[in-house]
Parts: structure tokens; C-alpha cells; sequence
């Protein structure tokens, strides 16, 4: 979670050693992106995805390892507090159901989308700005994107509930968008 008070993360302490890496937004969709690529076996996953977010040292140790600073790193990097615990006025622990947000994006799918939509509402070119801008930075400006972008426009289409419309043309207008705009199985990430 972003705070305004606090330097953004260029480090991280894990295990007794601290590693300095580039969080910047396009190291970390390349590093996510290469932790689902198939064609990368075992240790070959982790070994990528620090060297994508230019790890200093790189880190040695056991797959668990591995796991555990992947998970402190996408802790670190996370940009809502969805996973935190909330608290009742005693100070007792409320149990929250489990999140069940379905997403309506991707960030390789809508790259174009999205490029388009930093340009429309901030004037940034997310090319120029490769390495360089940080990613709780471009996730913030990201989540305050205006729905009259195009991006916008397109994941509130992808949420709509046909079964809501009663017009069973509006309906099947909704049906055909959504089919035109459908994210690809493989493309659905965050």
C-alpha cells in the first residue's frame, strides 16, 4: 500500500540479507509475466523474475526460499490493503469473508488501452517513462484512471451483467461487445 509519508521501495530485507532491485512498472509486469511463462522450468522461473527486477545481490538458496521473497516482494509492491486484517474496537481480529473480485482486465491484453489512457488523463507516455516510474506509482495514477477513457469504458462493458438487462436487444448488444472485448484465458492477469 502507498503512503505519502514513506520513500517508495527500492529494496527489500529478507532472510537476514537485503537486496536492492528496479521496481519500476514495466520490470514488474515483465518479471509477473515471466513467472507464468510455461516455457521456463523450476529454478529458471525465480532466477528470471529477480534478474527482470535487476536484483542486487541475486539471491541463492532453495525453491522455498525463493517462493518466500517472491511473496515479500509482491507484499511489498501491493497496492490495496484487501489482504490486511481488519480490527474491531476492542482491538479483537473480525473475520472477513474471502475476496471473490473477478478481474476485468489485463495488463498484457489492454496494454494499447491502457498506454492510451495514461496519455488521455495524464499526459504520460508509459514508453518514455520505462524505468522510471515506480510501480506503486503507476499503479496509483493506474486505479485513478477516469471512467471517459477508453480502458475504463471497456472493463465496465466486461462487467456488466446481461442477465440484468431486461431488452433482450440491449441484451444481446451487451452479449455481442462482450464477446468482442472478452479477455483470453491466458490473458486475464493483473
Amino acid at each position: 500500500m502507498i503512503r505519502l509519508y514513506d520513500v517508495l521501495p527500492t529494496a527489500i530485507e529478507f532472510d537476514g540479507v537485503t537486496y536492492a532491485y528496479n521496481p519500476c512498472f514495466d520490470n514488474v509486469l515483465a518479471a509477473y509475466d515471466q513467472l507464468g511463462n510455461d516455457k521456463l522450468v523450476g529454478l529458471d522461473k525465480p532466477a528470471v523474475f529477480f534478474a527482470v527486477l535487476e536484483f542486487d545481490p541475486m539471491p541463492a538458496g532453495t525453491v522455498q526460499q525463493f517462493i518466500g521473497l517472491i511473496k515479500a516482494v509482491s507484499s511489498q509492491l501491493q497496492t490495496s490493503s484487501e489482504d490486511t486484517v481488519e480490527y474491531d474496537v476492542l482491538g479483537n481480529p473480525i473475520e472477513m469473508p474471502p475476496s471473490k473480485t473477478e478481474r476485468h482486465f489485463s495488463f498484457t491484453q489492454d496494454a494499447g488501452y491502457i498506454y492510451a489512457a495514461f496519455r488521455q488523463a495524464y499526459g504520460i507516455d508509459l514508453f518514455a517513462e520505462q524505468g522510471r516510474l515506480h510501480w506503486l506509482e503507476f499503479m496509483a495514477l493506474f486505479n485513478g484512471l477516469p471512467d471517459n477513457t477508453v480502458f475504463r469504458q471497456i472493463v465496465e462493458l466486461r462487467a456488466k451483467d446481461p442477465g440484468e438487462i431486461k431488452d433482450k436487444k440491449a441484451r444481446a448488444q451487451l452479449i455481442e461487445q462482450q464477446k468482442q472485448y472478452a479477455l483470453h484465458e491466458e490473458g486475464s492477469d493483473s
